[in-house]
């Protein structure tokens, strides 16, 4: 069962668990859920197409969903995970592909609003740099231990 829309928990506390996102501020967290967007999806949804330009960032407030590269199913997401980070930042095309394995509640940040908020919000930029050097601190620390 989907959480009905009024008892999400706070968006902001839940980009705060978003690496990327880890160093905005308070205030900035909270001009980025203004531009959030709440959508569900049906089970067997695709969400995002390999190969195809990314319009979105999606975080997973319930449900589950499949990565896949080449048909190969490479990781499983669920609640508190997200997708379409990389996109949503250089507009370059998906890597994979996502699809809903479940009923699922996500939150939704056009790129349109992203950039916005990159080119508008003092201090949004370089704080987005700051978590995108932790996210590949961490990529690269998770690939030697591998």
């Amino acid at each position: 069962m989907l959480f009905p829309f009024n008892k999400v928990p706070e968006k902001k506390d839940l980009l705060k668990k978003v690496t990327i996102f880890s160093a905005l501020s308070t205030d900035n967290l909270r001009k980025m859920t203004q531009v959030m967007s709440k959508t569900r999806v049906e089970a067997g949804s695709e969400l995002i197409f390999s190969g195809k330009t990314g319009w979105g960032f999606y975080l997973i407030v319930e449900g589950k969903a499949r990565v896949e590269k080449n048909g190969v199913k490479i990781k499983q997401l669920a609640a508190g995970d997200y997708f379409g980070e990389i996109s949503v930042i250089d507009g370059g095309p998906r890597m994979a592909q996502v699809v809903a394995e479940t009923d699922m509640f996500l939150l939704l940040c056009r790129k349109e609003d992203f950039d916005l908020l990159i080119d508008k919000v003092p201090g949004f930029a370089k704080a987005l740099l700051l978590g995108l050097c932790k996210y590949i601190r961490e990529a690269e620390q998770s690939a030697r231990v591998s």
